[in-house]
């Protein structure tokens, strides 16, 4: 597929944290870490079945930054014959995760599904589709070209529908304390490398039959200095928020520290790496998220090809969710 104009942060950027993320994730969305691995619920499920709702029977359908099938997959399952598009501009192949989930699996196949295909030139005719979703997706592109280009797609008195990360939501706020505590962890000399370095002791150290008084002094010493080592860096998280951040990323490293003796090299190198492509992901996110004066631009600079376009603030549980996007095409 042709390749597109990526946004300004993603210039000079490659996306693998993303092709990593849903070529190797088990997950339809990226709220995997909550309760969302097999799809929306809540206040999310609610809001999309509502705009389903509205729409026509049979009608085309396009998903802008669709991972690995979510939203879509939340369409297909809506009982209105919906003919759907996704689109991402990651490498992802959603059905080879969802096999024994009869369920998705059957509506993944019914999805038709174009990786590394960007928004801001889509392989798509003039007038293709009815209706365009996004669910945290638009805002990564830049929409100087995203925009026209889903006006290009749409049909006349079609429309665009998204939720849009704020830059003041609750999730805004906790990855932007979720940064601080990773960089303890993925910064030079932080607490992944500190493993890295006992797990590569210890690799040395188990290949020793009979170790001496000295060696077991010096690998108790080790272990109990990366302990320490943890402690010191937990006790200067105040908030709860980061201390949460912390016990999550702990996880990760303290069996490996337990279970010294299965654990290899290679495991903890791969641990380090996914938690840089993590910290890429929420970087990307935070800078993805639309504030207020962004707003007012955006509202601004849309071109005459759109009837109207409204873009609000939404809640759950009186707490600062997203941005809800509108824009309907003439």
């Amino acid at each position: 597929m042709k390749g597109g104009l990526k946004p300004t942060f993603f210039l000079g950027v490659s996306v693998k944290h993303w092709d990593s993320y849903w070529l190797s994730t088990e997950t339809l969305s990226s709220f995997a870490q909550s309760n969302h691995k097999d799809g929306y619920q809540g206040d999310v499920l609610y809001f999309w079945n509502a705009v389903f709702k509205e729409f026509q029977t049979s009608a085309n359908l396009l998903d802008i930054g669709c991972g690995n099938g979510a939203l879509a997959v939340l369409a297909e399952q809506y009982p209105k014959g919906f003919d759907i598009t996704a689109v991402d501009a990651a490498k992802i192949d959603p059905i080879k995760h969802f096999k024994n989930n009869e369920k998705v699996a059957l509506s993944l196949k019914n999805i038709k599904f174009f990786s590394q295909m960007d928004c801001e030139k889509l392989n798509f005719d003039d007038s293709s589709f009815d209706y365009l979703m996004s669910q945290f997706g638009i805002e990564y592109s830049d929409i100087k070209f995203s925009f026209p280009e889903a006006s290009r797609v749409l049909k006349s008195g079609g429309e665009l529908i998204a939720l849009v990360h704020h830059r003041k939501s609750f999730i805004t706020q906790d990855c932007q304390q979720g940064i601080k505590v990773l960089s303890q962890f993925i910064s030079k000399g932080g607490l992944a490398y500190k493993v890295k370095n006992f797990i590569e002791f210890c690799s040395r150290y188990r290949c020793i039959a009979e170790p001496s008084r000295k060696e077991q002094n010096e690998f108790l010493s080790n272990n109990e200095n990366l302990l320490q080592d943890f402690k010191k860096v937990q006790i200067n998280f105040s908030s709860e928020v980061e201390q949460d951040w912390f016990g999550q990323l702990a996880q990760n490293f303290i069996p490996m520290i337990v279970n010294w003796r299965e654990v290899s090299v290679y495991q903890i190198e791969n641990l380090i790496e996914e938690l840089i492509n993590y910290q890429l992901r929420i970087n990307e996110q935070i800078q993805a998220a639309w504030s207020e004066d962004e707003i007012k631009a955006i509202i601004t600079n849309m071109n005459s090809d759109w009837k109207t376009i409204d873009i609000t603030p939404k809640e759950i549980d009186g707490e600062l969710f997203c941005w809800v996007l509108r824009a309907k095409k003439r």
